[in-house]
């Protein structure tokens, strides 16, 4: 005799299982009931045999063992083959590139400020905070970074608060 509790896992599987193909559910809906049922198989040491086993729908299969664990996923979607022929014929229809001009470098920020600093009258740090939009601290380390890459000696005048490019 089986006990209770066993029908009653019996009769829920048989439910699960009877959704996937009389109920009309959506795809991905009775994936989950017959993922779920395999689990419940397995779970409560119920024989997978008794059971009629419906196919996954459109685009998912097995994943595991029928009523041993086994879970329903979803299926890859199979990319259609290409024939050698067409292979060939898509690598002819392939026209050589021209060589593409280079492009003329945008001057950066740090090119800007070399300009400046080699102007006759030099550059105040008021004017490149104005000129970029940056704090006075921002614009020293600008002057300072700027000279640098671009391999200038600057020179400070305390008067007017001016920063040169002097000869090296």
């Amino acid at each position: 005799m089986i006990a209770k509790t066993a029908t009653n896992h019996i009769r829920k599987v048989r439910a699960l299982l009877a959704k996937t193909t009389t109920n009309g559910c959506e795809r991905a809906e009775a994936a989950s009931a017959l993922s779920l049922a395999s689990t419940i198989i397995t779970k409560h040491g119920l024989n997978p045999a008794d059971f009629i086993w419906p196919e996954p729908p459109a685009g998912w299969r097995w994943e595991g063992v029928r009523g041993h664990g086994g879970t329903v996923v979803e299926a890859p979607a199979e990319k259609p083959k290409r024939t050698r022929a067409a292979k060939a014929k898509a690598k002819q229809a392939r026209k050589p590139k021209a060589p593409a001009e280079p492009k003329p470098k945008r001057p950066t920020r740090y090119d800007r400020v070399a300009e400046m600093l080699q102007r006759p009258e030099g550059v105040t740090i008021a004017q490149m905070t104005a000129e970029f939009g940056i704090l006075a601290h921002t614009a020293r380390a600008m002057i300072s970074i700027g000279k640098r890459r671009a391999g200038l000696t600057v020179a400070y005048d305390k008067e007017s608060k001016v920063y040169r490019a002097t000869a090296a």
